[in-house]
């Protein structure tokens, strides 16, 4: 403090704008929010890609980014004569993260390793390995070229169940129903801030999340009943299940297999494919002479068939109740509001835009639309359909040119799967998504918000030091420059006032002081000797005021 401020006494200007500065600067909450973005690199791999997507958190807002992929997954890495490989394949992906997130962030930028249905299939010893030398040549790259926080506990293979349940949080963050914190925006029965399920279909396998009742909302103590406060979601609240055998493409070889076999008598009709397809250039006719014949409901029937066998698949004859890996699905999946992401959206999409039909209840076709849209489809000649494809990618899971000669039977697997799950034929409570909130629809904005919520909501058991060093640096420099410039510009300003004189009164005779030439100075010397020793002394005493 300048000794100016020590002789007036009290708090000064720059008193006050230090302490202003100070309280800026102080952790709020319990936890401490820092001046800096959060961001977590989330690396999700299973049997036949590996996606990286980035996620930033500033003030409850979380922005999120799939920045590219690589193809195979890293299941085919396993060994350590590979791992080298592995490596070269994932850093120019980070080198796109590099160029997204500032160069004082780098350090603490969390990196999160996920496997899913891919790596559930391998032993332990063999993703374990995997892991250890993924992490280890990893960090022996060096701050230069791979800056990121990077800790052996975030390489995991994730359950099924933990897998739905960040599909949930995802798709109930992404709607507005959760804030950042994970938490339900309120407890009341409002119909319209309820928690919704999330049905994810991959490639491999597929995930149900239904929430419970009164997920993420605790009674208050010693209040009557039915008065709650929310908390954070945690993996109790969802009912999931993960149904390792039922993912989209595993059920089409199961399906195209079984029909192949049943088909013995020349001349068989494949009922799963448009007519006039070349069941050879899909591989699916095993020497056989097969013709496709597209017909929607006998394709469904020869699906439940290979799912659940001649037995089982009463169940959908019925309409009861069908098992799902032995889990008696429907039981859960009928009460909720549904989000489909992934397979089961691009699937149904290019059917809305490729049926004669249509979808015209989209986004939330009941399933008897759905059978008759399929049907029609599967009803078209090949080359009609072939013909009305526009070749561009339809999203990052499947190309368009790939997935039409395909779609007659994904579509048709899709409301077997439904219907197998217990939905009804009128219902209308599973909305499809791949963007909400100008964000993709996945799993991982679910694990992104988890890492967040833990971070601004709670206090983590292991301390992060590494990142409370970088926000005590980056806050004590940016504190230590804004003082000295408000000091500088305080002090400054004091010493003009001065020197112009109190309330600018002696702007004119400063500007005389500079105009005067040696002449006039010495006139008005001598103008000040002949004056009278009272106004000298008048003038003196004026001075001070």
């Amino acid at each position: 403090v300048s000794p100016w401020a020590l002789r007036t006494g009290g708090p000064t200007p720059e008193m006050r704008c230090w302490w202003l500065l100070v309280a800026l600067a102080l952790p709020r909450g319990s936890s401490g929010d820092s001046l800096l973005r959060h961001h977590a690199v989330l690396l999700s791999t299973g049997s036949h890609e590996t996606r990286l997507s980035l996620y930033s958190e500033s003030g409850g807002s979380i922005e999120g980014h799939t920045l590219g992929k690589i193809v195979p997954g890293l299941r085919n890495y396993i060994g350590q004569h590979n791992i080298p490989r592995a490596v070269a394949a994932l850093l120019p992906l980070f080198e796109k993260v590099k160029k997204l997130v500032p160069k004082v962030e780098l350090a603490r930028t969390r990196v999160f390793v996920y496997g899913t249905a891919g790596m559930r299939e391998l032993q332990q010893t063999e993703f374990e390995e995997l892991w250890n030398g993924l992490y280890e040549s990893l960090r022996e790259l060096g701050p230069q070229k791979f800056p990121f926080l990077l800790r052996r506990e975030d390489f995991q293979v994730l359950t099924g169940e933990r897998e739905g349940f960040f599909a949930g949080l995802a798709v109930n963050w992404l709607l507005e129903r959760i804030n950042a914190g994970a938490e339900p925006i309120t407890c009341a029965a409002a119909a319209s801030q309820h928690l919704v399920g999330a049905f994810d279909l991959g490639s491999t396998s597929a995930q149900l999340a239904s929430p419970l009742k009164q997920a993420g909302c605790d009674d208050l103590p010693g209040q009557r009943r039915g008065r709650t406060r929310s908390r954070r979601l945690r993996e109790s609240d969802f009912w999931s299940v993960s149904l390792e055998t039922y993912g989209i493409d595993e059920v089409f070889e199961a399906v195209t297999t079984f029909i192949s076999e049943n088909l013995k008598e020349e001349g068989g009709a494949n009922p799963c494919f448009n007519a006039g397809i070349s069941l050879d250039a899909l591989h699916v006719g095993e020497d056989r002479q097969i013709r496709a014949e597209g017909n929607g409901p006998a394709c469904r029937e020869m699906i439940s068939l290979a799912i659940w066998g001649d037995q089982d698949s009463k169940c959908l004859r019925d309409h009861s109740f069908c098992l799902l890996d032995g889990i008696a699905v429907a039981r859960r999946a009928h009460r909720s509001e549904f989000v489909a992401m992934r397979s089961s959206y691009t699937v149904i999409d290019v059917l809305r835009q490729h049926s004669p039909k249509g979808l015209p209840s989209w986004p939330t076709p009941p399933l008897e639309e759905i059978r008759a849209s399929a049907d029609a489809l599967c009803a078209m000649p090949w080359g009609d359909l072939s013909r009305s494809a526009v070749h561009e990618p339809a999203n990052d899971w499947n190309s368009l040119a790939r997935l039409l000669p395909e779609l007659c039977l994904k579509a048709n697997y899709i409301s077997v799967l439904w219907r197998g799950m217990g939905f009804e034929p009128n219902s209308r409570n599973v909305l499809f998504a791949a963007n909400l909130r100008d964000t993709h629809v996945d799993w991982t904005v679910g694990a992104a918000l988890e890492y967040f919520s833990k971070m601004a909501y709670r206090r983590p058991q292991s301390h992060d030091w590494n990142a409370d060093v970088m926000d005590m640096l980056a806050l004590g420099a940016m504190t230590c420059l804004m003082f000295v410039t408000c000091y500088f510009v305080i002090v400054q300003a004091k010493f003009l006032y001065q020197w112009l004189g109190p309330r600018g009164k002696s702007v004119q005779g400063f500007a005389k002081k500079v105009d005067a030439t040696p002449e006039n100075a010495d006139e008005e010397t001598r103008g000040e000797s002949h004056k009278a020793p009272g106004e000298s002394k008048t003038r003196s005493d004026e001075a001070p005021k």
